[in-house]
């Protein structure tokens, strides 16, 4: 459910007027469910009202318009998801499969924030850090989910959407980092409609494949050693709902923002701080040396998800030995799995060479005809010097028209012919 929100305008329409009454009202709605269905626990409290999203009542008549349909937008394409993932379990009941087919569904990381405060009609604004206009969002109402828009709803939305976490994607508060996740296989689980509280984690999903059709993974392939498959089966939990969580820790770092899971136990270390407002920093602050101590000393939190499964209540100054541990064991992972050094960085580490498989070239040689080429394979010309020749036959009449055009509506340049001159956009 990342950016882009496409879905055809009927599937948006189906729900007009369903978030007119604003993001808190979705999140008190949205927790109540969850405790009807046993998602959440039933002592579980909504965390707090995010600084960083404005409050609904304190919105314009025309920030409210526009945010209530950039919901209607994703709910949506969120429903136009859902039909498609029917049509493909539909398929797999036509060939007979479907019973003894294991289906694990999830969600991206915590709902995205790339929108922004204001939302967003072309998400790589983000990218290039180019704010967004509430004026130019408006213009563009009647064209969100279509082909001439790259659109993100706001971050009220983003907080909604990760209830009854705190935070979202890109942080690793419980709200960048939980998802929800289905997993269905008739042939093989006796339980039906269920609900699993044991740990587990994303890179749990390949060794719980591996071990349902006991497999066991290569040390080699093709002579080549593999790296050791990171991750505890789940397995386990299919058939016992009560069963101890064998998944004991896990570490997260994204882009200097940390924390660690342990045995219920999780510390956070925010950064550039619990909100953005709070920290009075952007996203994309680098983290110094200096700044590092300063964060290990003073800037980590700890909760009992146990008791505190929203991760309310910091209680890291009278647990000082149990942070001390918890700040330890982090490293400890951290230097296992590669994470170091910490690189806070956001937008520009995006633009960081990386390696590609194929060997360096200088020049590339673009054909008549020739389809759409990925990103990841055709020249790369950004942030550097660079030259278009075009080898073309002009009749004596005359010619317009494209000669090379890379990239989308979102972002991209165009070189073609227009007037008899030559342009390039």
């Amino acid at each position: 459910m990342h950016a882009p929100h496409h879905v055809p305008k009927e599937w948006a329409d189906k729900y007009k007027g369903k978030f007119d009454d604003g993001w808190e009202a979705y999140r008190g709605k949205t927790f109540a469910r969850q405790k009807e269905l046993d998602i959440v626990p039933k002592d579980a409290k909504l965390s707090r009202h995010d600084p960083d999203v404005k409050p609904w009542e304190k919105c314009s008549p025309e920030e409210k318009k526009l945010y209530a349909r950039m919901m209607e937008v994703f709910a949506g394409f969120l429903e136009h998801t859902d039909y498609h993932i029917g049509r493909l379990l539909q398929f797999l009941k036509d060939t007979g499969e479907f019973e003894n087919t294991l289906i694990m569904v999830i969600s991206d990381n915590g709902a995205s924030s790339e929108g922004g405060s204001a939302g967003s009609v072309n998400e790589n604004l983000f990218f290039n850090n180019v704010p967004e206009s509430l004026e130019e969002n408006l213009s563009l109402l009647d064209k969100l989910g279509g082909p001439e828009t790259f659109n993100h709803y706001a971050w009220g939305w983003t907080f909604a959407g990760n209830t009854p976490f705190r935070r979202w994607k890109r942080e690793t508060y419980r709200g960048g980092v939980s998802d929800p996740f289905i997993v269905h296989w008739p042939r093989r689980i006796k339980a039906r409609g269920e609900v699993r509280n044991q740990y587990a984690h994303v890179i749990d999903m390949v060794p719980t494949v591996l071990d349902c059709l006991g497999i066991e993974p290569p040390t080699a392939i093709k002579g080549v050693t593999q790296s050791p498959i990171e991750g505890v089966s789940f397995a386990y939990t299919l058939d016992n709902a009560s069963a101890p969580t064998r998944h004991h820790t896990q570490y997260f770092e994204m882009m200097g923002h940390r924390s660690l899971y342990h045995d219920g136990w999780r510390a956070v270390c925010p950064w550039p701080g619990p909100s953005f407002t709070e920290a009075g920093k952007p996203f994309g602050e680098p983290i110094t040396a200096e700044k590092l101590t300063e964060l290990d000393a003073k800037g980590w939190e700890l909760y009992n998800v146990q008791k505190d499964w929203t991760e309310n209540e910091n209680v890291a100054a009278e647990n000082r030995p149990k942070l001390i541990e918890m700040i330890t064991t982090w490293y400890a992972e951290a230097g296992k799995y590669n994470v170091l050094p910490i690189d806070a960085r956001g937008v520009l580490r995006l633009a960081d060479e990386r390696p590609q498989i194929a060997a360096d070239r200088i020049n590339y040689v673009y054909y008549p005809g020739t389809q759409p080429v990925p990103a990841n394979a055709a020249v790369n010309v950004l942030n550097r010097a660079h030259s278009i020749t075009a080898d073309v036959e002009i009749p004596p009449e005359g010619a317009e028209g494209i000669l090379l055009a890379h990239g989308g509506i979102d972002a991209g340049y165009s070189f073609y012919i227009k007037g008899g001159k030559l342009h390039c956009t």
